[in-house]
C-alpha cells in the first residue's frame, strides 16, 4: 500500500539490539575514508568487494568511485538480520556516465520476484525506482524523480515497524506500507552495486559513492536534516543586516576544485567556498561550483542591507503563529529581525497562564515547542523580549498560537 508522504504519521518506537549491548540504536559507519571498507564505529565487519572501487574524493574525506564495470561491495551478514528491526540507511551518490538503468542497492538472493529490496536508476526517464517485495503476490514499486539540477544526492531508507520511508536528498519521497516484516531469505545479502539481476536487466553503477551509514533504527525527518552533508550547497540563510556588518558565507561539502562568485565583489576572498560578504546594498550571491565530469550545481544566498538611519528598534519580528510537527517547515519559534538587535538581555515564554516554558538569552537560539522533553498543546503563548538596539533599551510582550 502507497501512503502520500502528508499523510504520515511520526512516531518513536523502543529498538532492540541483537548484540544483547545495554545501547541501542547503533551507528555503523562505513565512511570510507582512506578508501577502506571498514565500519568505523567498530561495531560490524567490514564490507567485502569482490572487484574493488578506486580510492576517490569524498564529502568529508576520501569516497569510491565505482568504474561501472565490476565494481561492488557486500555488506556483511549480520546487517541482514538487522534489517527485520527498524533501521536507517544513509550514503551519498553521484553518477558518471549512465546510460541504462542501472543497479544502486540490493538485498536479495536471487532475480526473482519472492522478498526481496532493491534500488535502482532509470537516466531515460531520471527516476529512482524502489522496489519492495513481501512475496510473489506482494511487490511495490514506485518511481522518484531525481533532481537533475545537483551533482551530489543523498539517499535515506528507513524501517519504523511496518512502514519504509525513502528520502531523496533531505526530503521525504515515498512511504510504503508492507503488510508484515519482509524476510529477506538467508542468502539475501545487502550489496552496493552486486545485484542477481545484472545478469539479466540491469547494468552496474558508474559513479561516486560516499558516507555509507547504517542506524539501528528510524531516524525522522528531523535528524535527517540535522545529519545532512549539504553538499556543493551554501549552509547560509538569507540574512539581514545593517549596511557595514560583516556575514560568513558558510558552504557543505564538495569535491570541486572549480567553483566561482557572481558577482565577487565586498567579498573578502572570493576564491574561497567560504568567504566573508560585507556589501554595501542588497546583494544576492551566486556559487556556481563544476564537479569532475562536467556536472554543474548553482546555489544563491541573499543578504539584505538596511541603512541604519531607516531603522524601526520597536518592530522585531516575530511570528503570529508556528507548527512544531517536526515536517521541517515551521518547526520552531524565534526572532526574524536579529539585525535590529544589539544585544539580547532575555526572550522569554510563558503560557497563558503565566508559567515560563522557555528563555534564551542568545538572539539566533529558537524554541522548538516543548517543556521539560514533552510537546505543549495547541493554544496562545505569550512571548517577551527585553534587547538593546543603537544603544536604546526596548521591551516587546506580544501573544502567538502553537499550531499542530
Amino acid at each position: 500500500m502507497y501512503i502520500n508522504s502528508k499523510y504520515i504519521i511520526t512516531a518513536s518506537f523502543l529498538l532492540l539490539n541483537l548484540f544483547s549491548l545495554t545501547l541501542t540504536g547503533q551507528t555503523s559507519q562505513y565512511t570510507f575514508d582512506d578508501c577502506t571498507f571498514v565500519d568505523q564505529a567498530g561495531i560490524l565487519p567490514a564490507a567485502i568487494p569482490t572487484s574493488a572501487p578506486s580510492c576517490a574524493c569524498g564529502l568529508a574525506a576520501d569516497g569510491l568511485y565505482f568504474d561501472g564495470s565490476n565494481d561492488n561491495l557486500i555488506f556483511p551478514s549480520e546487517i541482514d538480520s538487522l534489517m527485520e528491526l527498524d533501521f536507517t540507511i544513509s550514503f551519498y551518490f553521484r553518477f558518471d556516465q549512465v546510460t541504462t538503468r542501472t543497479d544502486i542497492l540490493s538485498v536479495r538472493s536471487e532475480c526473482s520476484l519472492d522478498s526481496f529490496m532493491a534500488i535502482t536508476y532509470n537516466p531515460l526517464n531520471n527516476n529512482i525506482i524502489f522496489e519492495l517485495a513481501q512475496n510473489i503476490g506482494n511487490i511495490e514499486t514506485e518511481n522518484v524523480p531525481l533532481d537533475q539540477s545537483v551533482c551530489w544526492h543523498r539517499l535515506v531508507l528507513t524501517k519504523s515497524e511496518l512502514f519504509y520511508s525513502l528520502y531523496l536528498d533531505d526530503q521525504l519521497a515515498i512511504t510504503i506500507l508492507s503488510d508484515g516484516i519482509v524476510n529477506f531469505g538467508k542468502n539475501a545479502s545487502l550489496t552496493i552495486n552486486n545485484s542477481p539481476c545484472l545478469a539479466v536487466n540491469l547494468d552496474r553503477f558508474n559513479g561516486w559513492i560516499d558516507e555509507f551509514i547504517f542506524y539501528q533504527r528510524a531516524l525522522s525527518a528531523t535528524e535527517i536534516v540535522a545529519s545532512s552533508l549539504y553538499p556543493d550547497k551554501i549552509v547560509s540563510n538569507d540574512t539581514t543586516i545593517i549596511a557595514g556588518s560583516p556575514v560568513d558565507i558558510n558552504v557543505g561539502s564538495t569535491c570541486a576544485s572549480n567553483f566561482s562568485w557572481i558577482p565577487n565583489t565586498d567579498l573578502d576572498d572570493p576564491s574561497i567556498l567560504n568567504p566573508t560578504a560585507t556589501p554595501t546594498a542588497t546583494t544576492t550571491y551566486a556559487l556556481n561550483i563544476e564537479n569532475e565530469g562536467n556536472c554543474m550545481t548553482t546555489d544563491q544566498i541573499t543578504i539584505n542591507v538596511i541603512n541604519p538611519d531607516k531603522l524601526d528598534c520597536s518592530n522585531l519580528l516575530l511570528p503570529n503563529a508556528f507548527t512544531p510537527n517536526n515536517d521541517q517547515l515551521n518547526d520552531v519559534y524565534g526572532i526574524s529581525s536579529l539585525f535590529l538587535i544589539d544585544q539580547l538581555e532575555y526572550f522569554e515564554i510563558y503560557d497563558r497562564w503565566g508559567g515560563k516554558m522557555w528563555t534564551a538569552i542568545n538572539k539566533t537560539d529558537t524554541w522548538d515547542g516543548t517543556f521539560n522533553g514533552q510537546l505543549v498543546n495547541s493554544g496562545m503563548y505569550i512571548y517577551k523580549v527585553k534587547y538593546t538596539c543603537t544603544n536604546q533599551g526596548f521591551v516587546k510582550v506580544d501573544n502567538f498560537s502553537v499550531l499542530r
